[in-house]
């Protein structure tokens, strides 16, 4: 009789398992068919400016190629053009929480499709109306937790990398910006070795930043050596500001009366943050010889 009524109890486990299983896979279909309807309210630029920051690609292969000289398959890539198609890719990459906390700061409305989520979750998984109340207060709760520990942690890995530049990074004798950026590169590859540090990356197929870092954070070097190199570098940067969550502009300068001030100050009033270092241009004269710009 106990040897039956154990059977019993483990059929009836196994069976409120498999239950407990399929609820837990029609509750995911539903939530990535949210996120679906949260993403396609956003503008297409919008969505892209996330990739960017998230690192997830906005092209597709549209041929592939056997190339038998390497013995491998090329691939030709597109940039993706339809916001279904791109949508589709960035909900299989974000979590809902991600995706809540980029419609608060694109001011994308997604009031009511959570609140379908919570319907379907309480219908489903057949919740008490206090239960219900309880967990949706819960999951407002977790929302706003995710992302006040996201905007923390961004916004300690941007003082980290501001201090550690401005603090710690003392350039050798350069010739050019190369050099500079070069220097740079190398630096915070050793310094923050934990971190995604990349070199001449373009951005919206056009133009390329010095430095990127964690995909988010942009780095635009100029040895300040003529007031076109500074109106330059004005441009660059608020272009970038547009592509970026926070961008760096690093000016080395030389003793050249380019009135750095006026410039600095105008570019923080437009939110780059700016880094003034001093130190050694060399360069050579039209006879060969060694011309010093600046000694730190």
């Amino acid at each position: 009789m106990d040897f039956k009524k154990s059977l019993k109890d483990i059929a009836g486990k196994i069976k409120k398992s498999i239950d407990t299983a399929q609820k837990n896979y029609q509750y995911n279909l539903k939530a990535e068919g949210i996120k679906m309807e949260i993403l396609l309210k956003f503008k297409m630029e919008d969505l892209r400016r996330i990739c960017k920051v998230k690192g997830i690609s906005t092209k597709k292969v549209v041929r592939t190629d056997f190339d038998p000289e390497k013995f491998s398959i090329v691939e030709e890539k597109a940039e993706i053009t339809r916001k279904d198609e791109l949508a589709r890719r960035m909900a299989a990459k974000l979590s809902l929480e991600e995706i809540i906390h980029y419609a608060k700061k694109y001011g994308v409305n997604y009031q009511k499709e959570l609140e379908e989520l919570k319907d379907f979750e309480k219908e489903l998984f057949e919740t008490g109306e206090e239960e219900t109340k309880d967990s949706v207060e819960d999951y407002e709760k977790k929302i706003t937790e995710v992302e006040k520990y996201t905007i923390t942690r961004a916004k300690y890995e941007f003082e980290e990398l501001l201090k550690t530049i401005r603090d710690k990074f003392k350039p050798e004798t350069v010739r050019n910006e190369e050099d500079l950026e070069k220097q740079l590169y190398q630096f915070l590859s050793g310094k923050l070795s934990e971190r995604r540090i990349e070199r001449q990356v373009y951005v919206e197929g056009s133009m390329r930043i010095d430095l990127v870092v964690d995909g988010k954070y942009g780095i635009e070097v100029k040895i300040a050596d003529s007031a076109q190199k500074l109106h330059t570098l004005t441009g660059q940067v608020l272009f970038y500001k547009e592509n970026f969550e926070e961008v760096i502009a690093v000016i080395l300068e030389t003793g050249a009366n380019v009135d750095i001030d006026k410039f600095a100050r105008k570019l923080e009033e437009y939110g780059i943050h700016v880094i003034r270092l001093f130190g050694t241009v060399k360069r050579l004269g039209k006879k060969g010889d060694v011309i010093i710009i600046k000694r730190r």
